[in-house]
C-alpha cells in the first residue's frame, strides 16, 4: 500500500484482521511494512525467489541469521518491532 499514511495502513488492517476473525478466513497479505505485518500475522513467510524463513512473528524476528542475512535497515525495524507501547494514563498525554 503505497503512498497510504500510518493511520490508513491500520484501518485497512483491522479491517482485513476483522474479516477474517468473522469469516474464519485464511489472507495472504504481502508486505515489506515489517513491524506493521507483525502486529496482525499469525505467521510470517519470508520470501526470496523461494522460501527462506517460515514462522509466528516472534519467531521470525528474534532469529539471528534472518538479521545477518537482511542487514542493518531490518534489524532497525525489528528493533521497532521488540519495543513495547507505552500506555499513557488519561490526562497524562500532550495538551494535558
Amino acid at each position: 500500500m503505497s503512498g497510504v499514511d500510518v493511520q490508513g495502513k491500520e484501518i485497512f488492517y483491522d479491517l482485513v484482521s476483522n474479516l477474517r476473525q468473522q469469516y474464519d478466513l485464511s489472507i495472504i497479505l504481502v508486505s515489506h511494512d515489517w513491524p506493521l505485518v507483525s502486529r496482525y500475522a499469525d505467521r510470517i513467510v519470508l520470501l526470496d525467489r523461494t522460501i527462506q524463513y517460515c514462522g509466528t512473528p516472534q519467531e521470525v524476528f528474534s532469529d539471528e541469521k534472518i538479521l545477518r542475512s537482511y542487514g542493518p535497515p531490518v534489524r532497525e525495524e525489528i528493533d521497532q518491532i521488540r519495543v513495547k507501547p507505552q500506555i499513557i494514563p488519561s490526562g497524562e498525554g500532550v495538551g494535558a
